[in-house]
């Protein structure tokens, strides 16, 4: 792909993925953009860590090694070691910050970047997936100003056009994403995946006929891209035009059997076409993988009704009716929170109801967006490190909560989250052990109490973890978690279960 950065590792624009449900009359981006980390370089059996007498050079090699056979945390140790040997080895830096960059680790990945890019301000790579980080963690006007700021002195870089036009449209500023991708393509005009994004831009501002174009312009590029034949398909589908949709998404779904969206156009398309037996098959197919796919139970329940099976017509109706209220609340806190675009409180809300109806990845957004608005808000930090802490990102748990406490040190969720994270990590215990009680003493809940006996267990506290826990199961004592801990602590100390 022409213009990628040169240096170890780079990020550009890979692929797209459709997020759109034709049919379910909810309004969501017609794509999401993927960018992939790559690295430059082969697959090697990487030698243990030693440290003794070894250069920052010898250690930076190392961390290559490592991370040409996968092993991360490995390089990561490679790398912390090196830039404490030399703190001004920008390429260090920079592959630290791109490694917890990939791995989702945000708050550590960025002063490495912001460190590798100060140290070597000429290394536009640095400055690339700086500008990523930001658009990955919501703060769309600084990663619109990084991007623009290279290509001032860069104009004729891609990944940064492209990073750029992915920015406007993740954010939904689909004009500006258009003329991004466009200059992207004046760059490397047989590049497919610029194509297929760009006509998922054309296609959310209505522009159909340029989508069609730009799909099937993509095609011819790469005729596995599916996104651009699911995503034409829906449109020929929607018009009606089933002979030039059911074969596009028939491909589509071939080409990835778990792309929910062009699966429903499919059953939809055979629904038309009165092949109710198979448009079950692949209904029920989309509702294993999306359950609250609003549109999928109410098509395979008229699928149902036409093949006479009345009751489980009536069971899908049901749950229709069930998906359709959820979808109802989250469409009136998403209006709240348009109408309001600079209150961080109705992101908050709005961040509460996709957490409760299974949409983490979402709610995480709404949170990152409420920080975004008011960086003291403790409750959105508490509630985007306890989505990291339940995704097992516990680095990022862990800064969050930190943050959460910097805004309100009395913030009792993030105490007792913190402590839960320490325990995970089993590291700073001791301090684990203060935060949950103060949780405790500030707002006496079993769950608080629960964490305290989780921290003395991790600390070999055995007698104090299984007083801690009796206490939280006298104060609920139907709460089956606080059992599950006690069996666990019993397990360890030798007294079994009651």
């Amino acid at each position: 792909m022409a213009g990628q950065p040169v240096g170890w590792v780079a990020y550009w624009l890979k692929r797209m993925e459709s997020s759109r449900r034709p049919g379910d009359g909810r309004p969501q981006l017609p794509a999401r953009v993927l960018l992939h980390f790559s690295l430059f370089f082969g697959l090697v059996i990487a030698p243990p860590p030693s440290f003794a007498g070894e250069s920052a050079a010898d250690l930076y090699g190392q961390a290559l090694e490592a991370l040409r056979s996968g092993q991360h945390e490995q390089a990561i140790t490679s790398l912390q070691r090196a830039v404490e040997l030399d703190p001004r080895m920008a390429k260090a830096h920079g592959a630290l910050g791109s490694l917890y960059l990939q791995l989702g680790r945000f708050a550590a990945a960025e002063p490495q970047l912001e460190r590798a890019r100060d140290l070597d301000p000429g290394n536009v790579q640095f400055a690339v997936n700086l500008a990523h980080l930001y658009s990955k963690t919501d703060r769309t006007a600084a990663a619109i100003a990084a991007y623009q700021e290279i290509l001032r002195s860069h104009p004729d870089l891609v990944p940064a056009h492209l990073g750029l036009a992915a920015t406007y449209q993740m954010a939904q500023q689909f004009q500006n994403a258009v003329k991004a991708y466009q200059r992207a393509l004046e760059l490397d005009p047989r590049s497919a995946e610029s194509l297929a994004n760009l006509g998922s831009c054309h296609e959310a501002l209505g522009e159909e006929d340029r989508a069609i174009q730009c799909y099937e312009a993509c095609i011819q590029l790469n005729p596995k891209l599916k996104m651009a034949k699911g995503n034409l398909g829906a449109i020929y589908q929607k018009r009606g035009d089933l002979d030039k949709g059911f074969p596009l998404l028939e491909d589509a779904v071939r080409l990835d059997p778990e792309f929910t969206a062009a699966r429903y156009s499919l059953a939809l398309v055979l629904i038309q076409r009165k092949a109710f037996d198979r448009a079950v098959q692949e209904l029920e197919a989309v509702l294993a993988r999306e359950p609250d796919h609003v549109g999928g139970h109410y098509n395979l329940a008229q699928a149902y009704f036409r093949l006479n099976r009345r009751e489980e017509g009536k069971r899908e109706m049901e749950a229709h009716a069930k998906y359709r209220k959820v979808t109802e609340e989250i469409e009136l806190r998403e209006r709240a929170a348009v109408a309001e675009p600079n209150n961080p409180t109705k992101k908050i809300e709005l961040a509460l109801v996709y957490e409760r109806s299974n949409k983490p990845r979402l709610a995480a957004d709404a949170y990152r967006a409420a920080i975004a608005l008011d960086s003291k808000r403790a409750d959105a930090h508490t509630g985007l490190a306890a989505l990291y802490l339940r995704g097992g990102n516990l680095d990022a748990a862990i800064a969050e909560y930190l943050a959460a406490l910097q805004g309100d040190s009395r913030a009792d969720a993030a105490l007792d989250g913190l402590a839960r994270a320490y325990a995970a990590k089993n590291e700073k215990l001791e301090e684990a052990i203060g935060l949950a009680g103060k949780a405790f003493a500030l707002k006496p809940l079993p769950r608080y109490l629960e964490t305290l006996a989780l921290v003395y267990y991790r600390s070999g506290r055995q007698e104090e973890a299984l007083q801690t826990i009796e206490r939280a199961i006298e104060m609920d004592q139907r709460n089956p978690s606080l059992r599950r801990t006690r069996a666990r602590i019993n397990g360890a100390s030798g007294h079994g279960d009651e």
